[in-house]
């Protein structure tokens, strides 16, 4: 991946870095909150002068209905979390996989998180944008009951850039059922809801597939994903004739983003069917990044080379 200057520069905060709820508070608006708290860029929430705009309309893309939902109910929520966390980058220990099976995904988006150029172009592939928008909605309790229509008004959306097309999502995501404290349902950062971006992407994937049923394990493969997902360019390496690339891939994992997709069946050391973002190399340990776990792990060369189908560089 090149680092070069065909990147934009990373956003400083501002658009995009918005600081959320604050310290201590609730990462999501309730429902019932009035739409007086949406109100647009220069307009007060009661009279002033003009007329808001009128919103723009979103339709959330339907949730994962399959084995993943774990028999959760998932409830649309405005959240007010930032993009990014203030001030900083992505980064790849922001990306937490959970409720659906898109490893490719959330490792993608590590893979890039872990270098400069990758951690550009999500910036250049993610732009913020403000004005009312209202999201239409249901809600889908444990057994997967849709609920009636709803539509939820917020003051923030995203464009999401991807390689052929641009798509437009809102602030609002899917949530847990928890009416004390709910979390984000799928992709989100380790140890709690902290920044948006990885979400942001994945629900703007969704839209572009048609729901999230269509982005989940069975129903895309790494090669469609990879030709729809961004202007990267890909290279594929299996184990049986690139090891010497694939131990370079390793190497360069800081320079050129790399994420690797186990076997099926029969691994020991990692999990099968699964994909993890390749961090770096120190003598003969890879260090990978585990989108499920949320944890960094490390695996010696020679074992990855038995565990896993393919090495994907950039």
């Amino acid at each position: 991946m090149d680092s070069g200057s065909d990147y934009l520069p990373l956003q400083q905060p501002g658009a995009g870095y918005e600081t959320g709820a604050g310290s201590g508070a609730a990462n999501y608006v309730t429902q019932q909150s009035p739409a007086s708290a949406y109100a647009a860029p220069g307009q007060g929430s009661g009279g002033g002068a003009g007329t808001a705009p009128k919103a723009k309309n979103y339709i959330l893309p339907d949730p994962e209905t399959g084995p993943w939902s774990g028999h959760k109910g998932r409830v649309p929520r405005v959240s007010v979390l930032p993009l990014y966390k203030m001030g900083q980058a992505p980064r790849y220990s922001e990306i937490k996989q959970q409720n659906i099976g898109n490893c490719y995904l959330a490792a993608t988006l590590a893979a890039l998180a872990n270098t400069q150029g990758g951690r550009r172009q999500i910036v250049k592939m993610i732009k913020a944008q403000r004005g009312a928008i209202t999201t239409v909605c249901h809600a889908y309790d444990s057994e997967n009951a849709r609920g009636p229509e709803q539509r939820l008004t917020s003051n923030r959306w995203f464009t999401v850039h991807f390689k052929g097309a641009s798509v437009e999502v809102s602030d609002v995501l899917y949530h847990d059922d928890s009416d004390r404290d709910p979390n984000l349902m799928y992709m989100t950062t380790p140890n709690g809801d902290k920044a948006l971006w990885g979400a942001i992407v994945e629900v703007a994937y969704a839209k572009l597939r048609g729901d999230y049923n269509k982005i989940g394990a069975g129903n895309i493969t790494v090669n469609q994903f990879l030709d729809e997902f961004s202007i990267v360019k890909w290279t594929i390496l299996v184990p049986a004739k690139d090891k010497d690339p694939i131990k370079k891939a390793c190497k360069n994992a800081g320079k050129r983003a790399s994420f690797i997709a186990t076997k099926f069946e029969g691994t020991k050391i990692l999990t099968q069917w699964h994909g993890y973002a390749v961090l770096g190399m120190s003598g003969e340990k890879v260090k990978l990044w585990d989108p499920f776990s949320g944890k960094a792990q490390e695996i010696e060369f020679s074992d990855l080379l038995s565990e896993v189908l393919a090495v994907i560089t950039s």
